[in-house]
């Protein structure tokens, strides 16, 4: 079985991002993964509308995305969605 970490850069395709082990399961029973996964650059986040590298983040919320399957296992990604506060476009996600 891969690790969290091989699916999630070579499978899944997802780049500057890295795995949370503490917030990763999987579920053999049902042949579900639920990866946690965080920004490999905490401070700074882009915004949605124009791009630009944002340092002020307003606010965050834990969220379940659910992504496409790898080898007949469900996969889900638990990630924090950041809304920042944009100098061009104001609070983005």
């Amino acid at each position: 079985m891969p690790t969290a970490q091989e699916i999630l850069d070579s499978i899944l395709g997802i780049n500057g991002f890295r795995v949370q082990g503490q917030e990763t399961e999987f579920k053999a029973e049902c042949m579900t993964a639920i990866i946690g996964i965080e920004p490999l650059e905490k401070n700074c986040a882009v915004c949605d509308g124009c791009g630009l590298a944002v340092k002020v983040i307003k606010d965050k919320s834990l969220r379940m995305y659910r992504d496409k399957p790898v080898f007949d296992w469900t996969v889900y990604l638990r990630v924090y969605r950041r809304r920042v506060v944009c100098p061009q476009c104001g609070v983005r996600s």
